[in-house]
């Protein structure tokens, strides 16, 4: 079924996360996936780590190769769903892959970007869950998903709650979504 990006919004604003299935084609996600096991082989990603947390490394990746295709990065239907969620001036801020080894730990409950700046350029200091969106995390998987190799959980409505202070705890068994 393909949404609408007024749908997309709407189950966004509700639930906070959206799952947009063949949005990219899959011989470009073959493409992208080659490309970040070739950087991976290499220890190319290990040059660009921002974050190491037991097991589970996040990197920067080059806006190069497959990356830079139009059916990727300049994706009309993404296009479409970003601009009607966070208006026509919405650009990447980074582009990263994130790859947990074998016996990795499991990743706590987190904000992935919870950062509000005044318009001064100081810090917000209000409720930022009563905030409109200013950032979208697009998580797009380069291998299949499954209880085996670990899925991303994601808990409906965190989007607000995780926004209020103090910050959400770390999870406990249960109460997760897949």
């Amino acid at each position: 079924m393909r949404l609408s990006a007024a749908s997309v919004a709407r189950a966004v604003e509700r639930d906070g996360v959206v799952r947009l299935d063949g949005i990219f084609p899959r011989p470009l996600l073959k493409r992208i996936a080659a490309r970040v096991m070739r950087l991976y082989a290499s220890g190319g990603l290990r040059e660009r780590v921002v974050r190491d947390i037991a097991g589970r490394t996040t990197s920067i990746l080059p806006f190069d190769g497959p990356f830079l295709e139009r059916s990727f990065c300049a994706n009309p239907r993404l296009l479409a769903i970003v601009e009607n969620l966070l208006g026509g001036t919405a650009r990447w801020s980074s582009l990263e892959v994130v790859m947990a080894e074998s016996g990795a730990a499991a990743q706590y409950q987190h904000v992935d970007a919870p950062l509000r700046l005044d318009r001064k350029g100081k810090r917000y200091k209000g409720d930022l869950s009563t905030l409109p969106p200013y950032a979208l995390a697009l998580a797009v998987p380069l291998v299949d998903v499954d209880e085996e190799n670990g899925p991303t959980a994601v808990w409906p409505g965190s989007h607000k709650e995780g926004l209020k202070y103090p910050p959400p705890p770390r999870p406990r068994s249960g109460g997760a979504t897949r």
